[in-house]
């Protein structure tokens, strides 16, 4: 009788917890899928950058006028940065190096970019986001500012903490 009336009492605490488990779970899927909507789109900005590169440094070595694409080039860099945080330098043909700050990871280096990936942690079962050469190696800890880090901040911090408390 008293094990019947614990379970009882613990029965809307138990479905209590699976139903914000649940909820914790489709906020990661919808985290996870809008992640991985970021990572596709930084991935567009930083091929679009490494091409405008191309262009400004083709078209001021040959005595052009770039300044339509460097504008271009502007705005696109705060595309960029608005999803992940970066340091960028411009070079002496016109061409911006575009960086992660906490350990100065190329993105775009004149006409060449790298992208990035989602990949499933083994261990933990979440996904982490890696450069596409080597996906074995998280940069999760490397992102910060923009959208993904916010992402990040929300999985992994925020939703655990949630949980916690229940």
């Amino acid at each position: 009788r008293n094990a019947l009336l614990l379970s009882c009492k613990l029965l809307p605490r138990a479905s209590q917890q699976a139903s914000v488990t649940s909820k914790a779970g489709r906020r990661g899927t919808v985290a996870l899928a809008t992640k991985i909507d970021n990572i596709s789109q930084l991935n567009d900005y930083l091929k679009q950058m490494a091409d405008y590169n191309s262009k400004i440094a083709y078209a001021e070595s040959a005595g052009g006028n770039a300044s339509a694409l460097r504008d271009r080039r502007s705005e696109l860099l705060k595309d960029i940065s608005g999803i992940i945080d970066v340091n960028y330098i411009e070079n002496t043909n016109g061409t911006l190096y575009i960086t992660l700050p906490s350990n100065g990871k190329s993105l775009v280096e004149g006409s060449n970019s790298w992208e990035l990936d989602v990949q499933r942690n083994t261990s933990s079962g979440l996904y982490d986001i890696v450069f596409s050469e080597n996906p074995s190696q998280a940069i999760n800890e490397q992102i910060s500012g923009g959208t993904l880090a916010g992402l990040l901040e929300v999985r992994d911090v925020k939703i655990p903490s949630y949980l916690d408390q229940l």
